[in-house]
């Protein structure tokens, strides 16, 4: 008989942990293992990737639109007359922007919800929240499972999350997974009394796929510009703000490039108009989301991460498999994918030294060439994280 595993998500629109999620149930045993995948909200763009193996689910339809935005809630509820808890969203957003309890937005919002969610009535022999806060907390409050796993994709200490409440979760949780030992460090700082909770599991890439992917086409073709690109959601934690001030130094000290943005967010509009107000429109491009964003990386000339923090960070990973120089700041976790001036450059996060970092990747051809050289030799492989992962799931206690 198949073990039953169901793992919990907020979504499967574009960002890092929803790609990590893909790409580890594209490798998962099917043979021994039965999948199910509850999602809080339909639709997402990753939803054709999903394994023909995995079943999904979904809340019923009063329980999704508690994750919608409250403007959509609020209206929502008047088209349909329907009874939501209208006073709790609004106490715990009010909350969120007053900042007068800590923690993460996400945590504000499962205060308000939570209570109101429909359970899972099936029985699971591993139930697994993949993403902090709200998707964990489902597993422990709505789901019958013989063992439960939270999945941490973040900087704890950075995101502002609120130990009190997490504390109460992680306690009902068999296992804590990090994607980094450096991420995994700060939350055992942060819950030094649970320190045998957490594990470390990197992020899955998806190696021969991406490989197949990225030959559809050259998107900068009879482009002889140095062509930058990034990769991640369109938000204050990538560093955009960074990035854009980095460009604008180096239109004005002359240098011949195109720097290339793939994400989507809703800071966009902000950010679209600093590029027009800086003039930048030569220079600087965010071209939404894409769902194969990988021809970018291939024929790309440099590789640039600006995040303020991550914990592992996918489209760092992504652009090494392609050799690529890489220039990125110094954010928990990037001295375990990156090694300074032999593998990338990594810089503290400011724009002087982005524009350093960046601009040194330019000029020192024989830098370039030796970081590609010495990624071209990294071994790419997802097996020590499946084997981690598999003997979690698996371990009996």
């Amino acid at each position: 008989m198949k073990t039953r595993v169901i793992f919990v998500m907020s979504n499967l629109d574009l960002g890092g942990a929803q790609k990590s999620l893909i790409s580890l149930l594209s490798i998962f045993n099917y043979q021994k293992y039965e999948v199910d995948l509850l999602l809080f909200q339909p639709g997402g763009s990753l939803i054709p990737q999903v394994p023909k193996e995995v079943n999904i689910l979904y809340l019923d339809d009063k329980s999704s639109l508690y994750f919608k935005s409250t403007k959509e809630i609020i209206l929502k509820n008047l088209y349909k007359l329907r009874l939501l808890p209208i006073k709790d969203i609004l106490k715990i957003n009010f909350k969120k922007v007053l900042r007068v309890s800590n923690g993460h937005g996400s945590q504000f919002r499962w205060e308000a919800i939570g209570k109101y969610l429909s359970p899972i009535e099936k029985q699971y022999d591993v139930a697994i929240g993949y993403l902090q806060s709200s998707p964990v907390y489902y597993v422990v409050d709505k789901i019958h499972a013989n063992k439960k796993i939270a999945w941490f994709h973040s900087d704890y200490k950075a995101g502002g999350y609120n130990r009190e409440l997490d504390k109460k979760y992680y306690n009902q949780v068999e296992k804590v997974i990090s994607v980094s030992d450096s991420a995994k460090q700060v939350l055992k700082d942060v819950f030094n009394d649970m320190t045998d909770k957490f594990e470390v599991v990197h992020n899955i890439i998806p190696y021969s796929t991406i490989k197949q992917l990225a030959n559809e086409r050259n998107p900068f073709k009879n482009n002889n510009k140095i062509k930058i690109v990034s990769l991640g959601r369109i938000d204050y934690v990538k560093g955009y703000d960074l990035q854009i001030s980095v460009a604008k130094r180096m239109a004005k000290d002359g240098y011949d490039f195109k720097w290339y943005v793939i994400g989507g967010g809703n800071n966009l509009s902000l950010y679209l108009k600093e590029i027009k107000n800086y003039n930048l429109e030569k220079y600087f491009c965010f071209l939404g989301p894409k769902n194969n964003p990988y021809p970018y990386l291939k024929f790309c000339d440099i590789y640039v991460q600006t995040s303020r923090y991550e914990s592992y960070c996918i489209a760092v990973g992504e652009a090494k498999f392609f050799n690529k120089p890489i220039v990125s700041t110094n954010f928990t976790g990037i001295s375990e994918q990156l090694i300074n001036e032999k593998t990338g450059l990594i810089v503290d996060i400011n724009e002087d030294a982005i524009y350093k970092g960046v601009t040194r990747m330019i000029i020192d051809e024989e830098l370039r060439e030796s970081i590609q050289v010495n990624l071209s030799k990294l071994e790419s492989s997802n097996n020590d994280s499946m084997s981690k992962l598999y003997n979690l799931i698996d371990k009996q206690e």
